[in-house]
Order: structure tokens, then sequence, then C-alpha cells
């Protein structure tokens, strides 16, 4: 246990949503650290100036860990949308977020959770060698959902997740292969929505809804 207690804490410490196959043993202790790559990602901010968009990869983290008793706690560090950039436009959107969720497992298959979501976004405007960066007010909320998995092959499992909160609407559908003991790669697809990132205190009546879907590749250790 603290051995998985100090990992959670060095990964929260990053500071910088996953498309991982999910944890379903919370046995207290039980831990799954994820890495997830998300290359030519499909990001849209759509605006009262019009629609910033393009495509960008990125990396993400997360962690989960099993308290017992059905419980277990989660860290997700990013939205898979870290960075949005426009080859066409001056105008380079930057959204961090973080996660944290609490999870209870309903059956073997499924669990469900609510949790806390906070997203930092900013503006970078570029003028000739000149960039001014301009934050938007962070936002925080929460979101309940559901996470679920299926056997349909040796070492092979598809899951799923749903989510849904006054500032964020997610979903995403995989495939997790264990290549070795504890090792799993995955592949999904994934769409996440932040809405109502606010810019007003620079620009009056400036909300933005921000998305990215695309695919994600990924390796979970589960220890």
């Amino acid at each position: 246990m603290k051995k998985s207690v100090l990992v959670f804490v060095f990964l929260f410490a990053l500071s910088t949503v996953c498309a991982a196959s999910p944890l379903m043993d919370y046995s207290q202790g039980k831990t799954a650290v994820d890495i997830n790559f998300k290359p030519n990602l499909d990001v849209k901010a759509d605006s009262p100036f019009g629609n910033l968009s393009g495509k960008n990869s990125n990396v993400d983290f997360g962690l989960t860990v099993g308290l017992g008793n059905n419980w277990a706690v989660q860290y997700r560090n990013g939205t898979a949308d870290s960075k949005v950039t426009d080859p066409g436009s001056p105008i380079n959107i930057e959204l961090v977020a973080q996660q944290i969720n609490v999870f209870y497992k309903l059956n073997k298959n499924v669990a469900g959770f609510v949790g806390y979501t906070h997203a930092k976004p900013s503006l970078n405007i570029s003028i000739g060698p000149i960039t001014q960066t301009i934050n938007a007010e962070q936002t925080s909320g929460y979101q309940v959902g559901l996470v679920g998995f299926s056997e349909i092959g040796k070492n092979t499992n598809a899951y799923g997740e749903v989510a849904t909160g006054n500032k964020i609407t997610h979903y995403q559908v995989g495939i997790a292969y264990e290549f070795v003991k504890n090792l799993e790669l995955n592949i999904a697809y994934q769409y996440t929505k932040y809405k109502g990132i606010d810019f007003s205190s620079v620009f009056p009546f400036s909300d933005f809804d921000y998305t990215a879907k695309g695919m994600s590749y990924g390796i979970t250790y589960k220890f």
C-alpha cells in the first residue's frame, strides 16, 4: 500500500482523460498506471471569433489505486487535448486539465464513479516575433459516469467509459491486450468536450466549447 501511495503522490505532483484499460480489482493497494500517446488528435474550439481547430499530438497519464471494499480512487492528467494549433492562424489555444475520481465497483465488470474536474485554458496570440498569452478563467466542475469491460478473447478485453457533468462530456471505447503479465497494450477511440471555457475577463461574451476526438495508443501497468 505504501508503494501505491508514493506512486500516486508522484504522478499528482506532475500537474500537467486517459484512454486505458480500467482497473477492476479494487483490493487495497491494487494499482494501475497508464501512459497514452494520442497522435494527430482532432481538436476544435468553438468561439465567438470563429472555429479554432487543428491537429496535434500529446502524451497523458493516469493512476488508479484500490482502497478495498469495492472502492478506488483515480487521478487523470489531461483531457486528451492538451494543445491545439491552427497553422493558418496566429492564435494557438491550449488547455491543461486534471481529474480526481472516486469509483465504486457495482459488479465484476462495471463500476460507477463521481469526480472533480479542473481545466486551465489559455490563448497564445502571435504577431511576428511577439507572442501574447491570455489566460482564461480556470474552471472546475463535477462528473458522474460508468466504466466497464468484457473479455473477448485470450488476454484480450473490450472496455468503455461514459461520463457527463456540468463542465464535461466524455466517452471512450477500446481494446486491451495483456502481452506479458501485468502489462497491457491499449488502443481506443475517445471523445472529450469541455463546456463554457470563459475568456470574458478579456473578451466580453467569449465562452468557448473545447472538444477533442481521435485515437489513443497506450500501455497500462497493473500491480
